[in-house]
């Protein structure tokens, strides 16, 4: 009789008949044993419906002791598991960080995190939204959503799996921005003649030609582009075309947290993908944008930084990537300098906003804005810019109220 066999995938039962004496046999691979070897299980019968009984069963009983094992688990533990078999290689590290920053300061100070997996409910998580917006941590509304999703994707996974009948978060109703102490922090942004005048303080010298603020033209480029400031802090100059008038993004600057015990550093900066494809992208620059970069150059040169292809466009004196707080510690000075109020709430993320919002004044398309800013989707850049564009609106409507004047 000749050995009958079927093809299977990977992780599958495999099922034989043997020639010897026809018996039948189901045979999977589950792990490895201690000593490396294949943990091979094997059941064998005088059918193949037999054999494939005794293996259905056998997972049966497997999966079976796995949700009596996972409902005994608690939340804390269970997504902290998920997050290190699910995340690790597929988010960001920048990403993964938020993951363990959302266990570490908001699940495992609260009630939620010795709860067991068997006693995940939508009341248990109602009460834990609710704590979380009530407690004296006063989270942001971005926060708490954060932390929503986390958990709801978490969820989502287990019940998935099977490990629990049924993700409660689809049912569990978020803060509003009305019921929290800490509200959304503003945008803040330079009008038009705020931002020709931080160019002008920014570009000022002390009388032996040294630059007063040594990340002034720094602040100009950010101004002139639009980048964000992890865009431009890991920008080369092999990515930047002054002839033709281009840069191209390929890359961002990030924080992480470093999981180097012999260093004291809690974070470390390193070159990240793009936040997102359409981040990726290639910028036309103005002819003011383009003299900023020259002129940056020359004074990289003139603190003898290197300024080769694969050499960083913004660096320390010392030749170090440059530190986004660095950054805003400087452009601080140059507000108050300009005596504009508030100089502590803008931050260099504001040089962007400002760079969008003067564009959409000025009645640029939000799908160019959006694609000069890489953002995913124009609805970003709207939803962003809402309220730049509502003014567009009153003026549209103005407009129209005043039509047929002064023929």
């Amino acid at each position: 009789m000749a050995k009958e066999k079927n093809k299977r995938g990977q992780g599958e039962w495999s099922f034989s008949q043997r020639n010897t004496d026809g018996l039948w046999t189901a045979r999977k691979m589950f792990g490895r044993k201690a000593d490396g070897k294949p943990n091979i299980v094997a059941f064998y019968g005088q059918t193949r419906t037999e054999v494939k009984e005794k293996a259905a069963a056998y997972e049966a009983t497997l999966a079976a002791s796995r949700v009596a094992a996972v409902s005994k688990e608690t939340i804390a533990d269970y997504f902290e598991d998920w997050m290190k078999s699910r995340k690790t290689i597929s988010v960001k590290r920048t990403t993964y960080d938020t993951y363990e920053d959302t266990l570490t300061s908001r699940i495992k100070p609260f009630g939620i995190a010795s709860v067991q997996m068997c006693n995940l409910s939508v009341e248990l998580m109602q009460d834990y939204m609710n704590q979380l917006t009530k407690c004296d941590k006063n989270y942001s509304l971005g926060t708490i959503t954060k932390t929503y999703n986390q958990l709801n994707a978490c969820f989502k996974d287990a019940e998935a799996a099977g490990d629990i009948a049924k993700n409660p978060m689809p049912y569990v109703k978020k803060p509003t921005e009305d019921s929290l102490v800490t509200k959304t922090t503003e945008m803040m942004f330079f009008t038009e003649d705020q931002a020709l005048r931080l160019c002008e303080q920014a570009e000022m010298k002390f009388s032996n030609g040294v630059p007063k603020y040594y990340y002034g033209l720094t602040f100009e480029i950010l101004l002139k582009t639009g980048l964000r400031v992890g865009e431009l802090l890991d920008l080369k100059w092999g990515n930047v075309d002054l002839n033709e008038g281009t840069l191209k993004v390929v890359s961002t600057r990030a924080y992480v947290k470093t999981r180097d015990e012999d260093t004291d550093n809690k974070r470390v900066s390193i070159s990240s993908s793009p936040k997102s494809k359409k981040s990726k992208r290639s910028i036309k620059l103005s002819k003011t944008a383009v003299e900023a970069f020259k002129n940056l150059r020359k004074q990289n040169l003139s603190y003898g930084l290197p300024v080769g292809p694969d050499d960083l466009v913004v660096m320390t004196k010392k030749g170090q990537p440059g530190d986004d707080s660095n950054l805003n510690r400087s452009l601080e000075a140059i507000v108050t300098a300009l005596g504009i109020p508030d100089a502590s709430k803008y931050t260099v993320h504001s040089l962007r906003h400002t760079f969008a919002t003067i564009l959409l004044k000025k009645g640029v398309p939000v799908n160019v804005v959006s694609a000069i800013l890489g953002h995913e989707k124009p609805s970003t850049t709207y939803d962003i810019y809402a309220h730049v564009i509502n003014e567009q609106l009153d003026d549209i409507a103005d407009i129209i109220d005043h039509l047929g004047e002064g023929e």
